[in-house]
């Protein structure tokens, strides 16, 4: 069974970092035609360490096999296009190739310290994964291997990579690569005495600026944390620690701890999750607020516009004794031409408008009055 795991593709040559991750097999590199329409494209390879490189001779025929400096790696790759085909690649290492205007600019060796080499060299770290090797190399880890993590953003996240030789003092090198649609070192350590970090792939200025480092090393063990600051959503993907050892002649390669990123949004307040019966009830409520204050506005309008329930009493008026009536006035008008009011149930004379006197009949002594006998005064009103 071929596990293959390619996590970019190349197409131009704008110093990139490309990781290949696969079991023995055909593979083939590309350093992208648009790179080749005017320069030639030259190779390299990195040597055991890699950090430094060596020329591969790519004569211009198609198909024709490669040399290189270092026969003792005997990678025979063969020329094909734009790139390398390897059969049967065994060990896998670290590739790079750039474009030269001339044959005299293909002496010069890239360099992972070179700012400049980092933005004109594409590079491609290629592990093949041999489960035997890798046992004879690496003390098996009962810890899991894959994690997935969500955090929120503008936090930080601490990864995490332990592995352990079997012999002390073994050659190694770890990367922490970020995988999404292209490849991201961020972060390579060298445990050849003394240490050296980010000396074995090119990362990223802004990077480094929010990366923290801590390495902790005993003879066989190791164990190391890798914070990053301030997460964003450029910074989702996969993140793999791969472990590179030199033994017997070979690259030995361990993909030591693979964490799924996935950042997320700041946690809503728990006031915006109200149940929808108490979010209904508030709604109702002010609905009910606001009709109870437009009733009330309502009839303090009506009320202002009504006459008065009770208005003076005539001072000179006289009640008749036993009757139930008063003599209150019946209406609030005034009328244009005289300030009058009319009256009802009078029991003695007025004077009208005009001096005349008027009074009800003698006969309304019995209490009861037909109608008829009911006469209409007036009196002034003040103004």
């Amino acid at each position: 069974m071929y596990i293959l795991v390619i996590f970019a593709f190349l197409g131009e040559i704008s110093g990139e970092t490309y990781f290949y991750c696969q079991e023995k097999r055909n593979l083939t590199l590309s350093c992208g035609k648009s790179a080749a329409k005017d320069n030639k494209i030259v190779w390299y390879a990195a040597r055991e360490s890699l950090e430094t490189f060596h020329l591969i001779d790519c004569p211009s025929e198609s198909t024709a096999e490669c040399s290189s400096e270092d026969t003792q790696h005997n990678l025979n790759p063969k020329c094909v296009s734009d790139g390398l085909l390897f059969f049967a690649l065994q060990r896998g290492g670290m590739f790079a190739c750039g474009t030269i205007p001339d044959e005299n600019e293909s002496k010069t060796r890239p360099l992972f310290s070179n700012v400049t080499h980092c933005q004109h060299y594409n590079f491609f770290i290629v592990a093949i994964i041999n489960q035997t090797a890798e046992n004879n190399v690496f003390v098996n880890s009962a810890k899991k291997l894959e994690t997935d993590c969500t955090i929120e953003d503008g936090k930080n996240i601490t990864l995490v990579c332990e592995f352990q030789m079997r012999k002390p003092g073994q050659i190694s090198v770890m990367y922490w690569i970020r995988s999404t649609n292209r490849s991201e070192c961020l972060f390579s350590v060298s445990f050849l005495p003394p240490l050296s970090y980010n000396t074995h792939c090119c990362v990223d200025e802004k990077i480094k600026n929010r990366v923290l480092n801590n390495t902790v090393l005993d003879e066989k063990k190791v164990e190391n944390q890798l914070t990053i600051l301030n997460v964003t959503d450029s910074d989702n993907g996969t993140y793999l620690c791969v472990v590179n050892a030199w033994s017997e002649g070979k690259h030995v390669w361990r993909v030591a701890s693979k964490v799924y990123l996935q950042k997320r949004k700041k946690p809503t307040p728990s006031f915006y999750y109200m149940p929808v019966y108490a979010t209904t009830g508030v709604i109702v409520g002010i609905i009910f607020i606001i009709g109870l204050a437009c009733l009330i506005s309502k009839k303090k309008i009506k009320l202002q516009g009504t006459p008065s329930a009770h208005h003076a009493r005539d001072q000179g008026a006289t009640e008749m004794p036993g009757d139930e009536c008063s003599p209150y006035a019946m209406s609030f008008r005034n009328d244009i031409q005289c300030n009058e009011m009319p009256y009802s149930l009078v029991t003695r004379s007025f004077e009208g408008p005009n001096g005349a006197s008027t009074m009800t009949s003698s006969s309304t002594a019995s209490g009861i009055v037909s109608a008829n006998e009911i006469h209409t005064v007036y009196v002034l009103a003040n103004k």
